[in-house]
C-alpha cells in the first residue's frame, strides 16, 4: 500500500496554519518590542535611583565624618545648653536678694546710732525676717522711734516686730538687745 499526500486538498489547511503562525510571529515581535521598551524604562529608572542612592550615601558619609570631627563643638554646645537651662531655672526661682538687702541696709544707715543687722531672710514673695542687735537699751529705744517714722516704714508693705530678746552680761561681753522683725518689702522696679 502506497500512501500519497494530496497537496491540493491539504493546501487550505496549511494556509490557515501559515496565517496563524504569521500573526503569532507579529504578536510575539510586538510583545517583545513592548517588553524591551518597558524593561529599558525600568532599567533607566533603577539606574537613576541607584545614582541618587549613591549620592545620598556619599553625603551621609561626609556628614557623619563632619559630626565625628565636630564632637568637641557638640559637647560644648550640650554643656552650654545645660548651663543655660540651669540659669533659666535659677532666675525663675531667684529672690533678687541684693536690691532688697541694699534697701534695708540703707534704711538702717539713716538710724542714729545704726543697729547691727544680724540675720536677713527673703523669699520669692518678698517676705522677709531680720534681726537687729543693739549694744544698749538707749540705742534700742532711739531705733524704735525711728522705726515708726515714714522714712523707714515707706520701704515696706508690711512690717511687724515679732520678737525681743536680751543677752545678759557676762564678764567678757556686755549685754546686747535683739529685735526680730517680719514683713513684706514693697516691689522694687
Amino acid at each position: 500500500m502506497k500512501k500519497r499526500i494530496n497537496l491540493l486538498t491539504k493546501q487550505i489547511e496549511y494556509r490557515g496554519l501559515e496565517a496563524f503562525f504569521q500573526a503569532l510571529r507579529i504578536y510575539i515581535l510586538v510583545f517583545f518590542g513592548i517588553f524591551i521598551v518597558a524593561f529599558s524604562l525600568v532599567f533607566f529608572f533603577l539606574y537613576k535611583q541607584s545614582v541618587a542612592n549613591r549620592k545620598l550615601q556619599i553625603e551621609k558619609a561626609d556628614l557623619l565624618q563632619y559630626l565625628v570631627s565636630q564632637k568637641e563643638a557638640e559637647a560644648k554646645f550640650v554643656y552650654f545648653n545645660s548651663k543655660y537651662s540651669q540659669i533659666k531655672n535659677y532666675l525663675k526661682n531667684d529672690v533678687n536678694f541684693e536690691p532688697y538687702y541694699k534697701l534695708l541696709n540703707d534704711s538702717l544707715k539713716l538710724a542714729s546710732p545704726e543697729p547691727e543687722l544680724e540675720n536677713l531672710k527673703i523669699d520669692k514673695k518678698k517676705a522677709f525676717s531680720f534681726d537687729l542687735n543693739f549694744s544698749n537699751m538707749e540705742n534700742l529705744l532711739v531705733f524704735l522711734k525711728f522705726a515708726e517714722s515714714k522714712k523707714f516704714i515707706n520701704n515696706f508693705e508690711k512690717l511687724t516686730l515679732i520678737g525681743f530678746s536680751i543677752d545678759q552680761k557676762t564678764k567678757q561681753k556686755a549685754s546686747s538687745y535683739q529685735l526680730l522683725f517680719e514683713g513684706t518689702f514693697k516691689e522694687i522696679l
